[in-house]
């Protein structure tokens, strides 16, 4: 029996969140030990384990088009994310910083388009995102033991 949507979206995410974080901790200049800040308020977490930053969107990954998009999920705290509903004022000024106004508009013109996701395209996008998140293993080692 082949596996559905919600189980390919539901492993997809896991690997997308792990992805997300240490893709965020390598960007830093001089990043501490497995410490990356939060997108919205800049405070150092754990990329893992016990109170680590989340995978936290900037438009709300309700909207399938962009619920993988590179560009608009980053770490960040819980705090932020759930507490503060996304603390999207100081979220947007980063993005902005980080990627300029076009990005944004990019983000936000794409934000009510459908994904239409099926088994196949999900299973096709958790391999790339694995592949990716390999190579940042390889490349620094693995803080999800």
């Amino acid at each position: 029996m082949t596996k559905g949507v919600k189980y390919w979206k539901k492993k997809t995410w896991t690997q997308f969140s792990k992805y997300i974080r240490l893709r965020d901790w390598a960007n830093q200049l001089d990043p501490d030990p497995w410490l990356a800040p939060c997108i919205s308020c800049r405070k150092l977490y754990p990329i893992s384990g016990k109170g680590c930053l989340q995978a936290g969107h900037f438009i709300t990954r309700a909207k399938g088009a962009i619920l993988y998009d590179e560009q608009n999920v980053h770490a960040q705290c819980y705090n932020c994310n759930l507490r503060l509903k996304g603390n999207w004022d100081n979220y947007y000024d980063n993005m902005k910083l980080i990627y300029g106004q076009e990005a944004i508009d990019d983000l936000m013109q794409r934000r009510f388009d459908e994904a239409n996701f099926n088994p196949v395209m999900l299973e096709e996008l958790y391999n790339e995102i694995t592949n990716k998140l390999s190579k940042l293993i390889d490349k620094y080692g693995n803080p999800y033991k």
